[in-house]
């Protein structure tokens, strides 16, 4: 079904990262339970130099996933023993994960970093990427953007991520691989601060029967399991609702505690539901993905300057089989962020603003072949304040009819301008 990912989780516990660090280790906990049976993975952390968190030994194996997930599980622990160190060496956790990933036997690979990106030590970092391998940056605490720019330079794959949530870094798993696979993205969404007895639906368009689906639905609490009857106070029933409204049989190939997976092929065309329901006292948050192999539907999108300093273009391309699709309906949103001048107090080193822009398609017929999405920046600081610099962050929901059978399909894309 769909192609294996190896990557390595490189976590900074340098003293910079002081403020930062549990956020670090929600953050990459969230990561590596999105793992899948079959990926391979590694997880260092680094300060003076690098060292191995998961697997343990000094010039470890990478390790592959099993069914049970028990791997995840085991990293997810050693992750939460990391403390802060000394100084910043970005460059030896490369050179570690690059000997690793070289040994992945999996079709696509991965660095995924976590850091604030201020190296201060050892060689300068992009040295030690290679570069057919993409890296994956979660920004967090006081960011030295100008060292990520330099990493990401190396592999047109690579994507920044600001500041990420631990839901958020779920979603960020599954872009990893959708944009590897080059396969479209069906669902992608969050659901915050659920509790109670409830529910809720997301769809997902499966757009032809020789396409091969896998959705996920990850919860934050791991004594939550999945369960195909009713739901109760240690367990969530997520159903799979076909295009004509019937429920199905369909059970998860994977469950353990926080998660289920479902690896489909031959569904029948069409807009699915994803069903979760649950019943418990606390605040839960969701994540519901999904990816769509074999679907033959590829999508861009890509940041166009203009002079307006206050706004900017999205143009966004989908092909099928290799021919550009037209009349597309395209929405999303767009999260701008700002990063203010470090403060002298560690714990309150980086502020963030975030404003989420709503914005629909404007088809602009100047252009023939691309949908054009104008967006306002409502970046605003702080009157006493200077701007390190901003960022934006645009997701782009893209549907439309397939050309070639007649059925609607989705793909889900992000940038980071």
């Amino acid at each position: 079904m769909s192609k294996k990912l190896g990557f390595v989780q490189m976590l900074d516990v340098s003293g910079s990262m002081y403020g930062a660090l549990p956020q670090v280790k929600i953050d990459a906990k969230s990561f590596v339970r999105e793992g899948r049976p079959g990926d391979q993975f590694g997880v260092n952390a680094f300060s003076d130099d690098a060292w191995w968190v998961y697997p343990t030994t000094n010039i470890p194996n990478i390790v592959t996933i099993t069914d049970s997930c028990e791997e995840t599980s085991d990293a997810a622990n050693k992750i939460e023993t990391q403390t802060i160190h000394n100084m910043t060496n970005i460059a030896d956790a490369l050179n570690k994960a690059t000997q690793m990933l070289h040994t992945a036997n999996t079709e696509l690979k991965a660095y995924v970093l976590f850091s604030d990106g201020n190296s201060n030590w050892g060689n300068p970092p992009e040295n030690e990427i290679d570069s057919n391998i993409p890296i994956f940056i979660a920004g967090l605490g006081s960011l030295n953007r100008t060292q990520f720019d330099l990493m990401t330079a190396k592999n047109p794959k690579s994507k920044f991520y600001n500041q990420p949530n631990a839901y958020q870094v779920g979603l960020m798993f599954n872009h990893i691989v959708a944009d590897s696979n080059e396969v479209n993205l069906i669902v992608n969404k969050l659901e915050k601060d659920k509790s109670g007895s409830n529910y809720f639906i997301k769809d997902a368009v499966i757009s032809g029967t020789d396409t091969e689906p896998q959705l996920s639905v990850v919860w934050s609490n791991e004594k939550y399991s999945y369960t195909s009857g009713y739901p109760s106070t240690n367990s969530i029933r997520v159903t799979l609702i076909d295009p004509f409204d019937n429920d199905t049989d369909i059970k998860p190939t994977i469950t353990d505690g926080g998660y289920c997976i479902f690896n489909t092929s031959g569904l029948l065309p069409g807009t699915w539901k994803v069903l979760v329901e649950f019943s418990s006292a606390e605040a839960l948050d969701f994540t519901v993905g999904g990816v769509e192999y074999n679907s033959g539907i590829t999508s861009s999108i890509t940041a166009v300057d203009t002079d307006d300093n206050s706004n900017f273009d999205i143009a966004v391309n989908t092909k099928i089989n290799g021919e550009e699709v037209q009349d597309l309906q395209i929405s999303g949103e767009s999260t701008s962020i700002h990063y203010l001048d470090q403060q002298d107090d560690l714990d309150n080193n980086v502020e963030v603003a975030r404003n989420d822009v709503k914005f629909t398609k404007r088809q602009l017929l100047s252009v023939p072949k691309k949908n054009i999405l104008r967006l306002k920046n409502e970046l605003k600081t702080d009157n006493n304040s200077n701007v390190q610099f901003s960022s934006h962050s645009v997701s782009v929901k893209i549907s439309g009819i397939n050309p070639n059978t007649g059925l609607p399909f989705t793909d889900i894309k992000s940038i980071v301008i």
